[in-house]
């Protein structure tokens, strides 16, 4: 799907602050296509029964949707476009005690990345 491809469709959309929204209305404007309408929504898991009931098609990060795409409610639409992907960073002070919360927290962020790579990388294989 190219980015011409979304002139004149429904597009369910997560609300104007997210980064990934930013991406693709930036990519929207600077080349001059106009959706046929935008709906969005403060919640993404809003958003999921809108996209299975295809009132219009949803830009969401893949790890978001892994249980909808393995129970084949989603499908992916391949992007032909200009990159749409997100960087994510944990950071803290290199000094400063790290507690056994953030420290579970910081392992399950990098097992459920390294998931969604795993996924990304096997979905393009």
């Amino acid at each position: 799907m190219k980015p011409v491809d979304l002139a004149g469709q429904t597009l369910l959309l997560t609300e104007a602050g997210y980064g990934y929204r930013a991406k693709l209305d930036r990519i929207l404007t600077l080349q001059n296509i106009r959706p046929g309408n935008i709906t969005e929504f403060s919640s993404v898991e809003a958003m999921k029964p809108c996209i299975a009931a295809a009132m219009g098609l949803g830009l969401l990060p893949r790890m978001i949707v892994t249980r909808e795409l393995r129970q084949r409610q989603f499908k992916i639409l391949r992007w032909a476009g200009p990159p749409l992907d997100m960087r994510t960073h944990i950071i803290w002070h290199k000094d400063k005690w790290v507690s056994p919360a953030m420290d579970a927290f910081s392992k399950l962020v990098q097992s459920k990345l390294g998931d969604a790579s795993r996924e990304s990388s096997a979905a393009r294989a």
